[in-house]
């Protein structure tokens, strides 16, 4: 029977495609308030959605304009991390990391990567080798941006027409090595194929282009990319315009105030998250209704424009952290606490300046002193003055922890424990029943609670993410018993849907979840994330028609998706458009070399088009590899592992958060 079907092209072409879509079905994805930590129930009331003016997007003029008045703290600023978290690959020729003399390295063996500079450029190569180290295949991406300031490492972003991708390659400069970038898996990752967010690049800029396609949480760009490099002096003052003009009108400061926002003049939550607008990173975060991810302006509360899920400190039993969790461990601290959230960010950090090296130690340590006295100190002045720097306090109380998700990487810890030697047992946060109210805790949720069924939306999409990210299909139904009685309030609000959709279908509830699929697509005909699942689900049902309208849809919103022109590839194909068919399935290629679905699918295709020294090209690098791969290590083997071929990998698993 197998013999038979594979003689014929179509029978052979839709075989590989059930095969190839059945891959498909199972998507990979995309703090609590220590003074008084709040339960999500807490913030249900009687009404409906908080109000919201939706903001206005001028009024910024950069700072080079704010040099003008300001010249010494603008010089000083200059100096900051912060002011170099991104960079142009051109200004970076020369930095420490490309001086390295570990420019090649393999992770595993038979993936070589290398980093050059040619003249004012930067490339970065990846190569897969046979068992004799011969070059199988290759792809050389050239670099566009830097992201960091190279004092913990840096990552690399490479540009097509506008849309941003992360290279697998980052910089540590702890270890002083080059290596995976961060979530980054050794042989089965993706290669130079992972969507950069817009909401990722604006905790890196002062101000992107002006977008101009893409989709919503992964734009495309208009020339150049990046309006301003580095955090800008707008992101934590508020635009400026209207504060250049109160001085050269001449107003007095008695007759109206100045627009400009001083964050040391806030409240204490407005103040402090001026920096968690980029250093606080939750557990889940959704957008509030009618907000965009830019709302955010210096004087406002996360909470005014994200619903921000938090879980604990995020320390670990081996006390290991994540890199950004900062924010949630000086919120469970006594000083925190204690203080009335007096401490805060700036009481040991100039946003404006980094004081060297040596006098680091000193500055905070007069910081602690601001509170505390030398002689309440428990410990032996002989123990004090053992630190690398004696009598260090934060040495001692906020030691370095070693980082659980990136690598070769500390972070410090920010619980301020007075003895940090002692090893707390783990809170049962972590062990609250899945799905309940208590095991979702909302960052300042007391402070600014979102109330009724707003509250009920975020907590269903919060689920809905979890459910994602753990597998657990049983919480897709949690979520719905949230969703669904909320679709007349949100029936136009996209992120909701979404959710609703995916929860849908993952509870197989497949026509209701097409319903809402079409829905989104009035309300944003180029919704990317549901052409992909449309045409996928439409491929998957064999209604090649219906699946080859959508995908096509999707490779014009985004066609610099991998897994988007390869599964229209395989519709064409399968409608016997095998020129078009051969077209999509080389532009994957041509996007990612080291997609091994695509070469196999390649090979049918150069069989049935009778482009046979293709085909017989295209399978002796697919044999070498096979090859090369029983002599690898099962933990690092190329897809394909176990005569099982893995989902197809790209930029769906990072698609909106799911």
């Amino acid at each position: 029977m197998c013999e038979r079907i594979w003689q014929y092209p179509r029978q052979r072409a839709f075989v590989f495609l059930v095969l190839s879509w059945a891959c498909f079905g199972s998507f990979l994805t995309g703090c609590r308030d220590a003074t008084n930590p709040v339960a999500v129930s807490a913030g249900k009331s009687a009404e409906s959605v908080a109000p919201w003016t939706p903001r206005s997007h001028e009024g910024f003029v950069g700072s080079k304009r704010c040099q003008r008045c300001h010249e010494d703290i603008y010089e000083k600023y200059q100096g900051h991390p912060m002011a170099k978290a991104m960079s142009p690959s051109s200004e970076i020729t020369d930095s420490i990391e490309h001086r390295s003399d570990l420019l090649v390295f393999s992770d595993p063996a038979f993936l070589e990567y290398e980093i050059e500079v040619a003249g004012d450029m930067i490339l970065h190569h990846e190569r897969v080798l046979d068992d004799e180290g011969s070059i199988l295949v290759r792809q050389t991406e050239p670099i566009a941006f830097a992201l960091g300031s190279g004092a913990r490492g840096r990552s690399y972003l490479l540009e097509r027409e506008g849309e941003l991708f992360m290279s697998p390659l980052s910089w540590y400069t702890r270890d002083r090595k080059w290596g995976l970038s961060p979530g980054f898996t050794p042989a089965d990752h993706s290669q130079f194929s992972r969507p950069i967010s817009d909401r990722c690049l604006r905790c890196h800029c002062g101000q992107t282009s002006a977008i101009k396609g893409g989709t919503a949480e992964f734009p495309a760009y208009e020339k150049p990319i990046v309006a301003e490099l580095g955090i800008s002096c707008e992101r934590c003052h508020g635009p400026g315009k209207s504060h250049i003009e109160f001085h050269d009108g001449g107003k007095t400061f008695d007759n109206v105030a100045d627009p400009i926002v001083n964050p040391t003049k806030l409240e204490a939550i407005e103040r402090d998250d001026v920096c968690n607008q980029c250093h606080l990173q939750g557990r889940f975060e959704v957008l509030r209704p009618g907000r965009q991810p830019d709302d955010f302006r210096p004087g406002d509360a996360i909470s005014d424009v994200w619903t921000v899920f938090i879980e604990g400190t995020n320390v670990e039993q081996d006390q290991s952290t994540k890199a950004v969790s900062h924010v949630q461990q000086m919120q469970t601290s006594r000083c925190y606490i204690e203080s009335g959230r007096a401490l805060g960010c700036v009481s040991c950090h100039d946003p404006h300046g980094m004081t060297h090296a040596s006098e680091r130690a000193a500055q905070f340590r007069q910081a602690c002193l601001q509170c505390h006295q030398t002689e309440s100190c428990t410990e032996s002045d002989t123990v004090r003055q053992q630190t690398s720097t004696p009598d260090n306090c934060s040495e001692c109380h906020m030691p370095r922890l070693s980082t659980n998700d990136v690598p070769h990487t500390t972070q410090t810890d920010h619980r301020i424990r007075k003895n940090p030697r002692i090893v707390e047992p783990l809170s049962d946060e972590k062990n609250l029943p899945k799905g309940s109210e208590t095991d979702y805790q909302v960052y300042e949720g007391n402070t600014h609670p979102i109330v009724g069924q707003e509250f009920e939306r975020a907590l269903g999409i919060a689920i809905v993410r979890d459910a994602t990210q753990t597998g657990d299909l049983e919480l897709y139904n949690t979520a719905l018993k949230r969703l669904l009685p909320l679709k007349n309030v949100f029936r136009s609000d996209l992120i909701y849907l979404e959710a609703l959709a995916l929860a849908l279908q993952r509870t197989e509830q497949i026509f209701e979840a097409v319903d809402v699929w079409k829905t989104i697509l009035e309300i944003d005909p180029k919704h990317g994330e549901t052409l992909l699942r449309l045409g996928s689900h439409f491929g998957s049902e064999g209604q090649l028609g219906q699946a080859d309208k959508y995908l096509t849809r999707y490779v014009a919103v985004k066609p610099h998706e991998v897994d988007g022109n390869l599964r229209l590839s395989m519709v064409k194909g399968q409608l016997l458009e095998i020129d078009e068919a051969i077209q999509y399935a080389e532009r994957a290629l041509d996007l990612n070399p080291r997609n091994w679905e695509t070469r196999r699918w390649l090979v049918t295709l150069y069989r049935d088009s009778r482009q046979l020294d293709k085909m017989r090209q295209m399978q002796a690098v697919l044999d070498k590899i096979n090859q090369n791969r029983l002599k690898s290590d099962s933990n690092h083997a190329p897809p394909h592992r176990n005569g099982k071929s893995p989902p197809l990998k790209g930029t769906y698993d990072s698609i909106s958060g799911y």
